[in-house]
């Protein structure tokens, strides 16, 4: 959902750009796109790029640093989503980032080589298949939860 969002939004920041630049006959670059960016003033394409640049963005880049389990790619996309812990009153968050942030900040050298090392697993042994332990916990709780019978679990069960 998140890839939807980014490519379909990044698709109409694009679109009045490619109709101006060839309306006036002019070539089209990225460098070029993001000084034409500059001069908006269009409040909602202004929003647009907020959002997509701020946020979809760096949580599609954290999602692909678990994913590859690259520890400062994890970071730093990670600092541009986290205004949003404590714009929507969201503690819980608040106080997990900032505990993260502490252990970080505080740990022996060699604690910080195994955490970077360890940010993300893969089950499958492929590289590009990693994900965070919690979600790997999970999907083996569905698996093991398939051998049970259904209904309501009983001493027995």
């Amino acid at each position: 959902m998140v890839e939807i969002a980014l490519f379909g939004m990044a698709d109409e920041l694009l679109l009045p750009y490619f109709r101006e630049r060839m309306a006036a006959g002019v070539g089209v670059s990225a460098a070029d796109f993001m000084v034409w960016m500059r001069d908006v003033v269009n409040p909602n394409f202004l929003f647009i790029v907020e959002i997509i640049f701020t946020y979809l963005l760096s949580v599609y880049v954290f999602r692909a640093g678990i994913r590859r389990n690259n520890s400062s790619v994890i970071m730093s996309s990670r600092a541009s989503f986290t205004d949003l812990f404590y714009g929507l009153n969201n503690t819980l968050y608040q106080e997990l980032e900032l505990t993260d942030l502490m252990i970080r900040a505080q740990a022996p050298p060699q604690v910080i080589q195994f955490q970077a090392a360890a940010e993300s697993f893969s089950v499958s042994g492929n590289d590009s298949k990693g994900e965070a332990g919690d979600f790997i916990l999970e999907a083996k709780n569905r698996r093991s939860k398939m051998w049970m019978p259904p209904g309501v679990p009983t001493k027995q069960r």
